[in-house]
């Protein structure tokens, strides 16, 4: 499970600087922190976007007939849905916090966003961007870019399986 950051505990949009300080006797004090799948997964953005459309029926998603799909909130969101919208703005401010905490411990020049996520596109991507900049430069930090990958919800697979063939040797 190395590298699975799906249980870091992460702070949920708006996210406020915390107080408190270093004194480890003043304590941390957040609004909320929540597991990074609770927040940022298809199963979290489908169920907030689930609690928009039952609390506003002006959402594009109102009224469409058969569950809520990522497939759905995508298209949404390239039709400039304000409450898809404001889903995807919270994610982004949590996924913009983890990237920039990646960039504190690994330094790297880019970081791919991989998995079914990159089917938001730029509807996401451009706030987690925004995000990332703002949080990096609250750390003093050069943002790295962040991209989404191009290889498709597959990605991991065709990871592994370059990996497996880059390591393997034939029998001599």
């Amino acid at each position: 499970m190395a590298g699975e950051i799906g249980d870091w505990l992460c702070p949920v949009a708006p996210i406020q600087r915390c107080s408190g300080g270093r004194d480890p006797g003043a304590g941390w004090t957040c609004d909320r922190l929540s597991p990074l799948e609770e927040i940022a997964s298809v199963p979290a953005i489908l169920k907030a976007v689930g609690a928009a459309v039952e609390k506003d029926p002006r959402i594009v998603l109102a009224g469409k007939k058969g569950p809520i799909t990522l497939e759905k909130v995508a298209h949404a969101a390239r039709r400039g849905d304000p409450l898809v919208g404001q889903v995807l703005e919270g994610v982004a401010q949590t996924l913009g916090w983890v990237v920039c905490q990646m960039d504190s411990l690994f330094n790297p020049e880019k970081i791919i966003l991989a998995g079914p996520l990159v089917m938001l596109g730029d509807s996401l991507l451009g706030p987690v961007r925004k995000a990332v900049g703002r949080f990096c430069s609250e750390l003093h930090q050069e943002p790295p870019l962040v991209v989404d990958s191009e290889l498709g919800s597959f990605n991991g697979a065709l990871g592994a399986a370059a990996l497996a063939l880059h390591e393997w040797e034939p029998k001599r």
